[in-house]
C-alpha cells in the first residue's frame, strides 16, 4: 500500500513538473540556439531533478513537524509542506535563473 501512495507522489510530481519545466522554459531560458540533444538533456535533468526535490521536501517537512507521517499529513504537515515548497521554489528557480551553470 505504502509503495503505491509513493507512486502515486512521484507521478504526480513528474506531471506537474514536466508542464511546468516545458512551459516556463520558453520565458526563462534561451534554448533555441542549443543543439536537440543538450536542450533535451537539459529539460529532463530538471524534471527529474523536481521530483527528487519533491520527495525532499516532503521528508524534511516529517523531520520539522514529528506528528505528520510520510503518507498521512494532517493540516499542519500540510501547511509546514507548502511554506518550505514556497521558499525552496522561490530559491532554486531563482538560482537556476541568476546563477547560470556551466555550459553543457
Amino acid at each position: 500500500m505504502r509503495n503505491n501512495k509513493l507512486t502515486n507522489i512521484i507521478l504526480w510530481a513528474f506531471i506537474l513538473n514536466m508542464t511546468w519545466e516545458f512551459t516556463q522554459c520558453i520565458w526563462f531560458y534561451n534554448m533555441w540556439s542549443w543543439s536537440f540533444w543538450k536542450a533535451t538533456l537539459w529539460m529532463w535533468t530538471a524534471v527529474f531533478g523536481d521530483i527528487l526535490i519533491v520527495l525532499g521536501l516532503w521528508k524534511v517537512t516529517t523531520l520539522l513537524v514529528p506528528s505528520v507521517h510520510f503518507f498521512k499529513p494532517n493540516v499542519t504537515g500540510y501547511i509546514m509542506l507548502l511554506l518550505i515548497s514556497f521558499v525552496a521554489a522561490v530559491f532554486l528557480e531563482w538560482m537556476a535563473v541568476y546563477i547560470r551553470p556551466l555550459e553543457i
